[in-house]
């Protein structure tokens, strides 16, 4: 699966070509699913982000307010649509001048001031050369009255699955892949911080409050089948960086979530197993599981803390009540052989999804151009119930 998606990522590449920043409403169109549509998706889509040209739908993100989407794509291209009462609608283009490469992560900041994409290139020293060097940057961008502006840029050896992350109080954010350096946004400037998350490998995440740092952790001593097997937790405490917590596994762990309420923790692995820990307890036990066709792709509490959604790497979604251990919506995406979802072998496959910060709205894509807004269950929408 690795090897298919670098196999498109590539392909997408080699129709990369240099654009500024620009608004680009009419060619970017959100509407209801159309009826063939409809029978392909769950039955509560409720509307089709529709990309324009080639590139594909490689990661989402929603603002902290729910009013702004993200979609990092495979051309180098970042939309950035606003959610309007009653709709979506694309509101700009980015696609910088000074950075090539697939947006393989977008990242609003939790105050909404920032926003961070990273963009990873492989460039061939010759056209027929099988090895090439990998090239990765973060661009932060910041906001200018409601529109997306560069700020900073800045070069990583390598940034692995979900490997950066914003602080919630302050304008620092973290990235790296087996060390997680921090930085402080300044104006047209990242300056690199003192302070580390030695091991940091990828799923990076604060806690609300910012004195608790989440992460996938690797150690040499645990490589090869072991690979990215622990989840680890530091406390920030004052200028110190403090162990607190560590998770082991005998999988790789590929999707992690920290709640928003209680101690716990979800990690999703290769063994095609999600489970929910209770971080309290020393060492951390599993207070529940459920099992996958595939495995997890991503990871993701309600507000309320009392469900979890699950994005597999193949087809299917999973609602997961934490309360009655039980699956309590599960949504299939499966696209006929001749249907309009069906544009090729990745299309059959998830590539992305994140949920709305109030528990609404869940956004995925199928690695193409479009990406779905589903509203979620009644019950699992904490607003329109008691806690």
């Amino acid at each position: 699966m690795r090897l298919l998606r670098s196999l498109m990522v590539l392909v997408s590449l080699l129709l990369l070509t240099e654009h500024a920043i620009c608004d680009d409403e009419g060619k970017e169109s959100s509407t209801l699913p159309t009826p063939t549509e409809q029978a392909e998706l769950p039955p509560e889509t409720v509307a089709v982000l529709r990309g324009s040209g080639n590139g594909t739908v490689l990661d989402a993100a929603f603002s902290s307010d729910g009013k702004r989407l993200a979609l990092g794509k495979s051309d180098g291209s970042i939309a950035l649509w606003v959610f309007e009462p009653g709709q979506f609608k694309v509101h700009q283009i980015l696609q910088p001048e000074d950075v090539k490469g697939s947006v393989d992560l977008v990242r609003f900041s939790p105050d909404g001031r920032f926003l961070a994409s990273v963009h990873r290139l492989v460039r061939f020293p010759n056209p027929g050369s099988v090895y090439g060097t990998l090239e990765t940057h973060v661009q932060i961008w910041g906001f200018k009255g409601d529109k997306a502006v560069p700020l900073a840029l800045a070069a990583s050896k390598q940034i692995d699955s979900g490997a950066l992350a914003f602080h919630p109080k302050k304008p620092l954010v973290v990235f790296g892949s087996n060390l997680g350096e921090m930085f402080e946004i300044g104006e047209g400037e990242m300056n690199r911080l003192p302070r580390q998350f030695q091991g940091a490998n990828s799923h990076y995440m604060f806690s609300p409050e910012g004195n608790f740092f989440a992460s996938v952790f690797f150690t040499p001593a645990r490589n090869g089948d072991l690979y990215a097997s622990e989840a680890k937790l530091w406390q920030l405490d004052g200028g110190d960086i403090v162990e607190r917590v560590k998770i082991r596994l005998e999988s790789s762990i590929k999707a992690m979530a920290l709640s928003p309420e209680g101690p716990y923790v979800a990690t999703g692995s290769l063994d095609r197993t999600v489970r929910i820990w209770d971080v309290a307890r020393q060492p951390p036990s599993v207070t529940g599981s459920f099992a996958m066709k595939t495995w997890p792709r991503h990871l993701q509490f309600t507000p309320d803390g009392k469900r979890l959604v699950a994005t597999a790497s193949g087809n299917e979604i999973i609602v997961w009540n934490l309360e009655t251990s039980v699956v309590e919506k599960m949504w299939t995406f499966l696209p006929s052989h001749n249907g309009p979802l069906n544009v090729g072998m990745l299309s059959l496959l998830l590539s992305t999804s994140d949920l709305s910060p109030d528990g609404q709205h869940l956004v995925f894509s199928n690695h193409t151009p479009n990406a779905f807004v589903v509203r979620m269950p009644q019950a699992a929408r904490p607003s329109l119930n008691k806690r």
